[in-house]
């Protein structure tokens, strides 16, 4: 986004510098190949789909109303837009609980196609239970198919970052006993529609930098409930990466959320039917009901601001 509000038609400015600038006679098919509305396709594209995009910015902004073929507008004020999530992606996969147990690692799918973007609404579903919690996340986004990735296989992987809030329905988080098995019930508490918030815009991993010096405000009713580095054992977002790869394959747009390691613990247990406990310090609020507004600020990667309906 603009600092005057106005948003580019990537698009329609890509035509134009390929048809304006370069006579290309292909410029519809180059655009549609390279540039396609998926953002899943548009990193699979790789260094070519990224350099059009790059090449169609610096179109747009030689003038302050650039015009594309047939004098088309290439801006878009944002009052007539509404931002969706940035993209929908072939897989999400959500770090869990922290066992108390060396070489353990928990994580769990989540439905793509029930995330909400930075001009959604969302109701929480109450008839799962009253109380809520909320989290500030960051989603990191895989730029390239990954499969039994090595350390470098994996850093290179990583396209960029983007901001996200996470809501959980605690009355649902909590051990399923099935004789001497257990697990923990993510999918009740968290893939409900509108559990997860993606924020306006994907931020690459040379701009964003040291993503473990992020720090996230999240507040409610305009109440600061959460301020300090986002959640998410970042030094070991490489190893993850690793380990994930080798059980499934991610495909670009595939997105991960690390985080729900750092505020929930399973450990030990005295008691004989039950020998774990699941330890929440995630922040809960009551005050999660229709009306509530919440607002998400991580410097870097943009804002989300909602309200519950």
């Amino acid at each position: 986004m603009r600092a005057d509000g106005r948003v580019v038609d990537l698009a329609a400015a890509a035509a134009a510098w390929l048809h304006i600038d370069h006579h290309d006679p292909y410029w519809e098919r180059e655009v549609e190949l390279r540039l396609p509305a998926d953002v899943g396709k548009f990193l699979a594209g790789g260094v070519p789909s990224r350099a059009l995009a790059e090449a169609a910015l610096a179109f747009a902004s030689r003038s302050a109303t650039p015009t594309g073929i047939g004098a088309e507008p290439l801006l878009v004020d944002m009052s007539n837009a509404r931002l969706l999530a940035p993209l929908t992606a072939p897989l999400i996969l959500c770090s869990g609980a922290h066992f108390q147990r060396p070489g353990h690692r928990e994580f769990f799918m989540r439905n793509p196609h029930n995330v909400l973007g930075p001009s959604d609404r969302t109701q929480l579903p109450t008839w799962l239970g009253e109380n809520f919690e909320v989290q500030p996340r960051v989603a990191v986004i895989i730029g390239e198919r990954l499969n039994r990735a090595t350390p470098a296989e994996a850093q290179a992987g990583i396209h960029g970052y983007c901001a996200a809030i996470e809501f959980r329905a605690c009355d649902l988080h909590k051990i399923s006993w099935a004789g001497p098995m257990f697990h923990l019930q993510y999918p009740h508490a968290q893939t409900f529609d509108g559990s997860l918030m993606l924020g306006p815009a994907i931020v690459s991993k040379h701009e964003v930098g040291d993503v473990s010096a992020l720090v996230a405000r999240l507040s409610v009713d305009h109440d600061e409930i959460f301020a300090g580095g986002v959640p998410g054992q970042w030094n070991e977002l490489v190893d993850w990466i690793c380990q994930l790869s080798a059980a499934v394959t991610l495909q670009p747009g595939t997105l991960l959320i690390p985080g729900a390691s750092d505020d929930m613990i399973v450990r030990p247990s005295d008691a004989s039917q039950c020998p774990a406990e699941l330890i929440s310090s995630a922040t809960s609020s009551s005050r999660l009901r229709s009306g509530t507004a919440i607002t998400l600020q991580i410097e870097g990667l943009g804002n989300i601001e909602t309200r519950l309906d």
